[in-house]
């Protein structure tokens, strides 16, 4: 079930996972855990631990997660097992940052005991694996669907800890409770008995309350924020009615029957479940709604894989599905007998005469694939892929999880700077450029574009005066007139030289400023300045910023402001270079009015 092509690993699942979640429906559950977890993973921040790039994907009831191509062999693993126990590894390095990163998740350190009674204390499930690449050095983590423990007991492995919940937890919980893996203390999971009081009395009622105050609110988040898994769905409806929140119990109601639905559909088109005697006692006789075609039912134990049908065939099963949903009545019993298992104690089952059609075909739509329309009387299914994947746009976006905390992360970043070296100092450019592209590209550009161009300023500014303290400048004509035609003696030394050309030059020598050390917390030590580098860069930089700060007071409507900072910049770029350099020449087409579609690229 494993396969890679392109650069991409690819994990489908078949017989052994079928029977290690009980169902192939459920263990396609296992592979959106897994991202789960690696997004839970990326929110905590650890530097240390890096994950591959993945996805999940469900298409026409086969399940998929498909993953990056990561620099790992055998012999790279240093934490975890690779056989659920037959060997474990506890590096000291690895062990320190999994104690970092499940100090973070809440999780606890813990005892294992593996297939062939090897014994080991490690934080994380027995099954997980963390590499160190002998490539480029990170320390990769790998199979993490498991991370958090199952909230039920027994067989219910599908249905894990939410991050949200294990985090509000008073008490760290052992991902290996209940685990089929490694023998496990009553103590532990006496623990997870203790999270499902908190979710049944403390979190339900509050996720009853926001349904009510706003019914059209997409509930798998609602429930997710407050730490509730879609496992206690029919909890919810229970409590729904019981406060008579008759608002919220639709939405309740309206989820569990397209979840109920999906789960029939998977199983009709995968043709590839264990089936077990109570699924045989179910399934309806053979004169029911889709008696031709039940063809999935096989001996008790039995694990029949067959190839996939056509798409057009697949389409046909899904319309008959939907039908079945509002006409047939042994069809909509099945459907409760699975919600039933599937969300136990909903309370009053829904009746399939009141069925909100409409918001029950468009959620199905949205969790299956299957988009049912009507066009010319006659119903048609479209069937796309359904993706989920980590919860990152980029580096900079993923260290913090929303836009306002990047701001805040960032400008506070920016003010422990500007306290230590002051504001006008070349190690502030690397924090106001993030800041500023972060305002460009993804705030509103009525309130992102004024201030990116505030900080384009103040980097204009900074460059402008790193540039005037190198040699081309200091020598010009236009630095002797600012300094009344004279140079002063006590800052700088001036050295004549021949040049090849018979002519005489002047150049200062090499002006010694203080940066800050690269550790922004670590305190500047004044007798320890360190030397800049060529002023070369700065000169590029600076004309690199004046560009973009013109095109952003264009944008703003201070055409005024605009034409000064181009008019300054070619004064310098002729005070650097002179008329005949080819440098200049850039510097004078992109800031002339004829060439303002052009760019300058001086490195």
């Amino acid at each position: 079930n494993k396969f890679m092509r392109d650069g991409i690993f690819y994990k489908f699942v078949n017989q052994a996972t079928s029977r290690i979640f009980g169902d192939a429906v459920y263990a396609s559950k296992g592979y959106r855990a897994e991202l789960r977890a690696n997004n839970a993973i990326l929110r905590a921040h650890c530097s240390n631990i890096c994950l591959p790039i993945c996805a999940a994907v469900a298409y026409r009831g086969i399940a998929c997660f498909a993953a990056c191509q990561l620099p790992l062999h055998e012999r790279s693993l240093i934490y975890g097992s690779p056989d659920i126990g037959r060997r474990i590894r506890t590096k000291n390095c690895a062990r320190h940052w999994m104690h970092h990163l499940c100090s973070k998740l809440n999780l606890k350190l813990h005892g294992v005991v593996g297939a062939q009674g090897m014994q080991s204390r490690m934080y994380g499930p027995i099954d997980i694996e963390g590499h160190c690449s002998m490539v480029d050095g990170r320390f990769y983590l790998l199979d993490t669907a498991r991370l958090f423990p199952p909230i039920m007991g027994g067989k219910s492995t599908h249905s894990l800890v939410r991050p949200e919940c294990c985090l509000a937890n008073p008490d760290p919980v052992n991902p290996d409770s209940f685990s089929r893996f490694s023998r496990t203390p009553e103590s532990d999971n006496k623990e997870i008995a203790s999270v499902r009081e908190l979710v049944e009395t403390k979190y339900i009622p509050s996720v009853v309350d926001a349904l009510q105050a706003d019914p059209e609110a997409n509930i798998t988040e609602v429930l997710h924020r407050h730490g509730v898994c879609c496992y206690w769905l029919g909890k919810v409806a229970q409590c729904c009615q019981e406060r008579g929140a008759f608002e919220a119990l639709k939405a309740v109601q309206v989820e569990m029957i397209a979840r109920g639905f999906k789960t029939l559909l998977y199983r009709r088109l995968n043709k590839k479940n264990i089936v077990t005697k109570e699924e045989q006692e179910e399934e309806p006789d053979d004169d029911g709604p889709d008696a031709e075609e039940r063809d999935v039912v096989q001996p008790l134990g039995k694990y029949s894989p067959s190839k996939p049908g056509s798409l057009e065939e697949d389409e046909s099963i899904a319309v008959r599905y939907f039908k079945n949903l509002h006409n047939d009545r042994k069809f909509w019993e099945l459907l409760l007998k699975i919600m039933g298992k599937a969300f136990p104690d909903f309370g009053d089952p829904p009746e399939q005469s009141s069925l909100y059609k409409t918001r029950v075909v468009r959620r199905i739509g949205e969790l299956t694939g299957f988009r049912l329309s009507k066009e010319a009387g006659i119903y048609t299914v479209r069937i796309e892929p359904v993706i989920k994947k980590l919860d990152i746009v980029s580096r900079f976006q993923g260290m913090v999880p929303d836009l306002e905390t990047q701001e805040q992360d960032v400008l506070a970043r920016l003010q422990t700077r500007q306290a230590q070296i002051g504001g006008m100092h070349p190690s502030l450019l690397g924090i106001l450029t993030n800041l500023a592209t972060l305002y460009e590209n993804h705030f509103p550009a009525e309130t992102g574009i004024p201030k990116a161009r505030d900080l384009y300023l103040h980097m204009y500014q900074i460059l402008e005066s790193l540039v005037k303290q190198s040699d081309g400048w200091i020598s010009s004509k236009h630095a002797m007139k600012e300094r009344g035609g004279h140079a002063p003696n006590d800052y700088h030394r001036f050295h004549f030289r021949r040049s090849s050309c018979g002519t005489h030059s002047r150049r200062a020598s090499r002006t010694i400023i203080t940066v800050l050390p690269p550790d922004p917390m670590q305190p500047l030590d004044p007798q320890n300045p360190i030397c800049l580098p060529d002023h070369k860069q700065w000169e590029a930089k600076y004309f690199d910023t004046a560009e973009k700060l013109v095109t952003l007071l264009k944008k703003t409507d201070d055409q005024k402001r605009a034409d000064a900072v181009s008019e300054t910049a070619k004064t310098i770029a002729l005070a650097l270079y002179g008329k005949r350099h080819p440098v200049y020449h850039k510097v004078k087409a992109a800031f002339s009015k004829q060439t303002k579609s052009r760019t300058c690229t001086l490195m």
